[in-house]
């Protein structure tokens, strides 16, 4: 113990590289837990204004909102339940998706708590990078719904995506997203 006293308790991570990976994850846990006491305070809805709530949490403003609206990180994820409606959670996807420049991991793990498993494993393959859009720039449109599923119309500013949702037990889930172009295209066909 006296070896302590002369050497300096500040020394002791640089005694061992285990040392230092206890020291590090130390600091790690204790700023992840300062983190979560002092933020995180999340805006509650008041009547039916999910839509401003689910975009604040992607970091897109909602369709009718000022750009000052996203005070929330982008990369910070939506629970499904606090989505009500095919609409708002296809605004809260799109806004997480719409992030060409985010890092692929961070990008897909947010976009994946509001898909459904099936669409969460095809998002394996994707990348952020190939995302043609950056942000939402109108209003949504429901152009089907029915007690299982939707298709909502969410305008981006690189051209209109066409999203699909299925109810579960945990809520609304997107298990697709396509452009409109292509939408259209294949519609034409039929």
């Amino acid at each position: 113990m006296s070896g302590m006293r002369e050497v300096g308790w500040w020394r002791w991570p640089l005694w061992s590289w285990r040392n230092m990976a206890v020291t590090v994850m130390a600091v790690v846990m204790l700023v992840a837990g300062l983190g979560r006491v002092s933020g995180g305070s999340e805006r509650v809805a008041p009547e039916g204004r999910a839509v401003e709530a689910a975009a604040s949490a992607s970091g897109v403003p909602a369709p009718s909102a000022p750009a000052s609206a996203a005070s929330a990180s982008p990369a910070q994820s939506v629970a499904p339940a606090t989505l009500e409606s095919p609409g708002d959670v296809a605004v809260a996807f799109v806004g997480m998706w719409a992030r060409p420049d985010a890092e692929v991991e961070e990008w897909r793990s947010s976009c994946k708590a509001l898909s459904t498993p099936r669409f969460a494993a095809i998002l394996e393959a994707a990348s952020s990078a190939a995302v043609p859009a950056s942000r939402v720039v109108g209003d949504t449109e429901i152009l089907e719904r029915s007690e299982a599923s939707a298709r909502v119309r969410v305008p981006t500013d690189g051209g209109a995506v066409h999203v699909a949702l299925e109810r579960t037990s945990a809520g609304w889930l997107v298990d697709g997203i396509e452009p409109e172009e292509l939408t259209v295209a294949l519609a034409s066909r039929s």
